[in-house]
């Protein structure tokens, strides 16, 4: 016995053919690509670090995509093994206080430049400012 093939959706919008395409089990739902990281701390660090890079219409993006700092990682993948130390092989955030830092301040975020630093690291690589002005 051959399988049957399976098909998308009927185009056309009447529920009776959609009913019958689902009860007859022609349809078959496309699975969704996961990382199954979405919710985490690194997810969450790996998309804020895109969005001030990437979108100019963020707040943050004067301070970053605007002079020139890049987002070069293609995937969450990649990002993680770029924050995977000898102290750390999973490369997900060892503790609540650490946050993501580039550790060359006018570097992008890329492999070799990107780890979990606690404020005072953060601090100590600040660029310098005036932050008396608006």
């Amino acid at each position: 016995m051959m399988p049957r093939k399976l098909r998308l959706l009927p185009k056309s919008r009447d529920i009776s053919e959609w009913a019958a395409a689902i009860l007859n089990r022609t349809y078959k739902p496309r699975p969704m690509r996961r990382h199954g990281a979405s919710g985490t701390p690194e997810y969450a660090a790996f998309i804020a670090a895109k969005y001030r890079c990437t979108n100019p219409n963020g707040p943050d993006y004067v301070r970053y995509g605007g002079r020139g700092i890049e987002f070069r990682f293609s995937s969450f993948e990649e990002f993680l093994d770029a924050l995977k130390t000898e102290d750390n092989p999973t490369g997900l955030r060892p503790s609540p206080e650490l946050t993501l830092d580039r550790i060359d301040n006018d570097g992008h975020y890329e492999i070799g430049n990107v780890r979990w630093a606690t404020w005072e690291q953060q601090c100590a690589s600040r660029r310098p400012g005036n932050w008396n002005q608006a």
